[in-house]
């Protein structure tokens, strides 16, 4: 967030609702942040980008992933709830795993089932926008100069969601039409000179030499 809000748009105000735990899709209403955000009234589009922690070794289902679906569903369904107005949803699909790290024991679910699941999930709860992330950092075969370690992003990595988010952003709210000037705008000239024949005439086919007079040519007085 901090890194879309300096591109963001004049008069745009972006807030960072990320627990301090970066905790889970369930576990997020029930933070701290997670009741601030729903304190807003107003809020013209959220930003969520869940599954990354939820994909730990003992918090994701073995067996049942509607655990997650039901919990990402109902993060939507609340902050919805909570807005006065009609706002617009982006979702990210996180990045792929480079290979097992720390509490990261399954490279199955980052690299397999949240590719999958996370479109299910905005076209189920009426996501404007999925932000496929997972394939623009190279998917199943992933760019690792985009890592400061097997899961987490450096900043090159950061710089292409903060390029894939201000673009999702730029696709909702295109920019508004210019207002009309007062000054008029005229129309180009359409003149064109008009081009003249030669005015030399045609040679006349007589000689311009008159014939010798054979009368008598008179002296001045």
């Amino acid at each position: 967030p901090p890194r879309v809000s300096i591109r963001r748009p004049r008069g745009a105000r972006v807030v960072d609702f990320r627990p301090p735990e970066l905790d889970r899709a369930r576990r997020w209403l029930e933070s701290e942040v997670g009741l601030e955000a729903l304190a807003l009234p107003r809020v013209d589009l959220y930003i969520i980008g869940l599954g990354t922690n939820d994909a730990k070794a003992h918090y994701w289902p073995t067996n049942d992933t509607s655990v997650f679906t039901d919990a990402y569903g109902a993060v939507v369904d609340a902050l919805r709830a909570s807005n006065d107005g009609e706002p617009f949803f982006l979702v990210s699909v996180p990045p792929p795993q480079l290979e097992v790290y720390s509490s990261w024991k399954d490279l199955g679910i980052i690299n397999g089932e949240l590719p999958a699941l996370i479109p299910a999930i905005a076209a189920d709860n009426g996501v404007a926008a999925v932000v496929d992330v997972f394939s623009s950092f190279g998917g199943a075969e992933p760019d690792e100069a985009l890592y400061r370690d097997s899961i987490h992003p450096n900043a090159a990595g950061y710089d292409i969601i903060t390029a894939l988010m201000t673009a999702a952003i730029r696709d909702l709210f295109p920019a508004p039409t210019p207002m009309p000037t007062a000054i008029p705008t005229y129309a180009p000239s359409t003149y064109r000179p008009t081009t003249y024949s030669p005015t030399t005439a045609a040679p006349s086919r007589r000689p311009t030499t008159s014939r010798p007079s054979y009368a008598p040519t008179y002296a001045p007085s």
